[in-house]
């Protein structure tokens, strides 16, 4: 008769954990990652596609593309840095940006380049929408 009594508590909390783990996994970790190696990978086809970049010159796009990402990778905030930290972050950003294009532009023609430009710009602004939805998401 005992164990009856704690069966009905049992499924109540087992029920309660699955509730709980189904509304984490409805929201996710914020979507998809765009710092996951995928992402990355298909930001550069995307950008190789939409430059419509010549056959001969890809490799050599996508490994400046790959490089840059890498380093924007590389550049991760420590904790408690403050906003010190994100003021120095930013001008690494725009230095390693800076030197893209500067790489790019040998390469690219300067429609590409307008192009290449845009599409960054493009990008930039989505991340920061995106940036403000979740901010106005997470408040109560």
């Amino acid at each position: 008769m005992r164990c009856t009594s704690y069966f009905p508590c049992f499924i109540l909390l087992l029920s309660g954990l699955l509730f709980v783990q189904s509304g984490f996994a409805q929201r996710g970790p914020r979507g998809p990652r765009i710092n996951s190696p995928e992402m990355q990978e298909a930001l550069v086809d995307t950008l190789i596609s939409t430059l419509e970049v010549a056959d001969e010159l890809v490799p050599a796009v996508r490994a400046i593309l790959e490089a840059r990402t890498n380093s924007l990778m590389a550049l991760r905030p420590e904790p408690g840095g403050g906003r010190g930290q994100f003021q120095a972050m930013r001008a690494k950003r725009q230095a390693i940006n800076q030197e893209t294009e500067t790489a790019l532009a040998v390469l690219l023609t300067p429609e590409q380049m307008t192009s290449y430009r845009k599409f960054m710009d493009d990008q930039s602004r989505e991340r920061r929408q995106q940036m403000r939805r979740r901010n106005q998401e997470d408040r109560p």
